[in-house]
């Protein structure tokens, strides 16, 4: 069941059984003044007083239960899951942006100047003309370092945190969770790679999407399309 749903159904229970509480409670005080308006009237007044106080106490302390050892675990559970994906979209950024650094001709590179680079604004003005091409032609012919390995590698390690979300977490908006479901299947095009050239032509196009922000159904640059899925999870 959604969590929206059960969202729903507890606050009912709650407010029916907070209800219930005040009109079949012993002291008459507030039953009374309530009763001045409307009360439904009864041949026994007493016993279904009884019957619904108790039904009332049990249904408020069942939801403070489930409160307390299933929805509070749930949600704590979801942010760290939440959390470490996060980390791991990061992780997966900054070795995919160094790759790409070092395979454009960068001998050496800082810390400061990846985490600049992650910027789609700045990563699209660094690597627009001749940085992307030159990176392309080293992912397809350079056998001697690992720029597409190392990059297949971190593709796979996010993709194996996206697949453990979608199989432990109940994700309640149906677009999200399919939108999470392309997203693992294109990761799983990268770590599929080879050094063809229509092939990293396909990996350079994915990864220029991903970093730029650039959406082909909108023509649109600069949104990090990927953090703001990972954010609604």
């Amino acid at each position: 069941m959604k969590r929206r749903t059960i969202s729903i159904i507890l606050a009912g229970v709650t407010i029916s059984s907070a209800l219930g509480l005040i009109l079949a409670n012993p002291d008459p005080f507030v039953r009374n003044e309530l009763c001045n308006l409307w009360c439904p009237r009864s041949a026994n007044p007493q016993f279904w007083n009884a019957i619904i106080f108790d039904l009332s106490v049990g249904a408020i302390s069942s939801v403070i239960f489930y409160l307390l050892l299933v929805a509070l675990p749930d949600t704590r559970r979801h942010q760290k899951l939440k959390r470490s994906l996060l980390r791991r979209y990061e992780e997966f950024r900054r070795e995919c942006v160094s790759q790409l650094l070092y395979a454009s001709g960068n001998a050496s590179i800082g810390m400061s100047e990846v985490e600049v680079l992650m910027k789609p604004s700045s990563f699209k003005d660094h690597f627009y003309g001749d940085p992307w091409q030159t990176a392309a032609s080293a992912f397809n012919y350079d056998e001697h370092h690992c720029y597409l390995e190392d990059t297949k590698l971190a593709a796979q390690r996010f993709k194996a945190e996206v697949d453990y979300v979608l199989d432990q977490v109940d994700i309640d908006d149906d677009e999200i969770f399919e939108r999470l479901k392309l997203l693992s299947d294109s990761l799983d095009r990268l770590t599929r790679t080879t050094r063809e050239y229509d092939s990293v032509k396909s990996l350079f196009r994915d990864l220029w999407a991903i970093f730029t922000g650039w959406d082909f159904s909108d023509g649109q640059y600069g949104r990090d399309r990927i953090r703001e899925l990972l954010e609604a999870i």
